[in-house]
């Protein structure tokens, strides 16, 4: 008989299934080792249950399981309430909420609302019609669940999980209904908290009672931040190794004495600033090292605040306005990673590039539109001055550039994806074509005999292809490299097409999908990507 394998490394295997739900579920059937650690990664994370919230079937097993870990007292005030919940003879196999180490309660508030209405009935029955599954709870109660119901199962679950939490390392809490940070064991339940996701319609009160627990928070997100809480500052301030902020500020806005309804206040008036929650970001200026802002108020967080984090790695702006105010006032020698979702006149950003010292690793746009095309070229030539170690690179290409864009590919010799988009003068009809970019390739591949660490390519925008011209520039690729040594061939290329690159013809659509699995099942590309694809980036 072959001996059980040591907990460890059942974990250490377990662990590759975290994502994959349904072999968690069935090894919990195997032996009591193998359930515990199954059930350990199961509820490690309350996010996982967000696709499950579409089944009434999962909601009620879920929530069974978790009511039945209620304490006595709890259960009480539930059944109070019409909830009739099964009296079983012995406790539960698992402390689940015990296990939680990611909480992220906007998922069981759906889950709870899902169940709410699944059991709705008309008015007058006296029965629920549904067909309960064995074991779970009957929740009618004369026809629907009074909202004061709802609160009472919420509020319940939260202060569970709150008291047998000990070492909770994300919270995601948006719920001003529930006063988290006064339940009983909150201080040592919050104490060790890394990441908090909030928003600013939580009472300032329930963030200074964080504030006084919480002073470890790695990271802060805010995704809906439609005011100026003190609260949330304070908790900002208070942080001893603060590294991220995200903060996406939108909503309504109170400018010059009115309150305008979303997309109509002024974004521009210096009194739409927060200015409580852009000081404590200062005041953080020297332990932040990544920091998102978007939305759309552009000034609720002034440029001159954003320019104070002289540490920033990370910066990822993603307002749909003009920014150029944010990247002409600030210089971040330590930048890694430059994210904008639309482009500043170009000047402005060449200039921000020029100012940074050398570390930047990735400069992506969302929405590549440029502008004025003749700076394209000094913005290529810039890249190559300033950004030695670019890893990740959004750009343009346009005939006339060949030369600019040997250099670029020539002087950024750690660079592995570039996003490439085309661009064309009105008067002009002239479109780029892959051959002209696979030529270039073939000249520093060949003739300058470089090896290149590229090996993923995005073409935007209009492009031509001629899948012939590709296939002989792949089989002669490989061809070379069978005849080096290992350390010495060119990496397998992978191939990503935006949606504007096809034709609107399905057939040459589906012909182009079936050629790249051929060449990647005879190994001629690593990877494609046509229409739609995530794992570019």
């Amino acid at each position: 008989m072959v001996p059980p394998l040591p907990p460890e490394n059942v974990k250490e295997i377990f662990e590759y299934l975290q994502d994959d739900l349904g072999s968690l579920y069935s090894c919990m059937f195997v032996n009591r080792q193998w359930a515990q650690v199954a059930v350990e990664i199961l509820w490690r994370d309350t996010m996982k249950f967000r696709d499950l919230c579409y089944s009434t079937q999962h909601v009620l097993k879920i929530l069974s399981t978790l009511i039945s870990c209620l304490p006595k007292e709890s259960k009480d005030i539930l059944r109070g309430r019409g909830i009739k919940i099964p009296i079983t003879a012995r406790p539960p196999s698992f402390d689940y909420a015990g296990m939680c180490r990611y909480l992220e309660f906007t998922h069981i508030n759906n889950m709870i609302d899902s169940m709410v209405s699944s059991t709705k009935l008309p008015d007058g029955n006296k029965k629920c019609n549904k067909k309960l599954i064995p074991g779970t709870m009957e929740y009618c109660k004369s026809g629907t669940m009074h909202k004061y119901t709802k609160y009472l199962i919420k509020q319940e679950l939260y202060k569970m999980f709150i008291s047998r939490c000990s070492t909770l390392k994300k919270l995601e809490y948006r719920d001003k209904d529930i006063l988290l940070p006064c339940f009983r064991n909150a201080e040592i339940c919050l104490s060790n908290l890394c990441e908090l996701h909030c928003n600013s319609s939580l009472p300032s009160g329930t963030f200074y009672q964080m504030s006084l627990i919480c002073k470890n928070l790695a990271k802060i997100i805010i995704d809906d931040c439609t005011s100026d809480n003190e609260g949330l500052a304070t908790l900002i301030k208070v942080q001893n190794n603060l590294k991220s902020v995200k903060i996406i500020v939108k909503g309504n806005a109170l400018c010059k004495g009115k309150l305008f309804s979303p997309g109509r206040f002024n974004r521009y008036d210096v009194n739409c600033r927060y200015t409580n929650i852009a000081d404590a970001i200062s005041f953080q200026s020297k332990s932040l090292t990544h920091f998102h802002i978007g939305g759309k108020l552009l000034k609720a967080i002034p440029p001159e605040n954003i320019s104070s984090l002289v540490n920033l790695q990370s910066l990822s702006i993603t307002f749909h306005d003009d920014i150029e105010n944010i990247l002409t006032c600030s210089t971040f020698p330590k930048l890694k990673v430059l994210e904008l979702k639309l482009l500043p006149m170009l000047d402005h950003l060449i200039q921000f590039i020029s100012r940074t010292e050398g570390h930047l690793e990735i400069i992506h746009f969302e929405v590549p539109c440029v502008y004025p095309f003749y700076q394209i070229p000094l913005f290529n030539q810039t890249v190559v001055k300033c950004c030695p170690n670019i890893r990740y690179l959004n750009t343009w290409f346009y005939g006339e550039d060949v030369s600019d864009f040997k250099k670029l590919l020539i002087g950024c010799r750690n660079l592995e994806a570039i996003s490439i988009a085309t661009y064309r003068y009105d008067d002009e009809t002239y479109e780029a074509h892959i051959n002209e970019f696979l030529e270039i390739l073939e000249v520093l591949e060949i003739d300058l005999k470089l090896r290149l660490k590229l090996c993923k390519i995005e073409f935007y925008y209009s492009w031509g292809i001629d899948i012939d011209v590709l296939e002989v520039f792949l089989r002669k690729r490989k061809e070379r490299n069978q005849d080096l040594e290992k350390h010495l061939q060119q990496p397998l290329l992978s191939f990503y097409f935006h949606n504007s690159f096809l034709k609107s013809d399905i057939d040459f659509s589906e012909y182009m999908e079936l050629k790249f699995k051929q060449f990647k099942k005879e190994c001629l590309i690593k990877d494609f990507g046509i229409k739609k694809y995530d794992d570019f980036r």
